[in-house]
C-alpha cells in the first residue's frame, strides 16, 4: 500500500515536472515569435520610410528640374503685346 502511494506521488511529481518542462519551452517558443514579429514590423518600417525617401527625393529633383527648365526657357514674345509673336 505504502509503495503504491509512493508510486502515485511519484508519478504525479514526474507529470509536474513534464508540465512545468512543457510550459517552460513553451514560453520559450512565444517569447522567439514575438521577436520574430518585432523584427519583420522593423524592416517593412524600415522599407517604407526607404521608399518615402526616395519618393520624396524624387519629387524634389523633378521640381528642381523644371525649375531650372523655367529659368532657362527663352521668352519669345513681348509679355507686355498679349502673347504676340517676335
Amino acid at each position: 500500500m505504502e509503495a503504491k502511494k509512493n508510486q502515485d506521488l511519484s508519478n504525479k511529481v514526474d507529470k509536474i515536472i513534464e508540465e512545468r518542462n512543457h510550459l517552460r519551452d513553451f514560453k520559450k517558443k512565444i517569447i522567439q515569435d514575438q521577436l520574430i514579429n518585432h523584427g519583420d514590423n522593423l524592416r517593412k518600417k524600415l522599407e517604407i520610410l526607404t521608399v518615402n525617401d526616395r519618393l520624396v527625393s524624387e519629387k524634389m529633383n523633378k521640381t528642381k528640374q523644371m525649375d531650372m527648365e523655367k529659368k532657362t526657357e527663352q521668352v519669345t514674345y513681348f509679355p507686355f503685346t498679349h502673347g504676340e509673336a517676335i
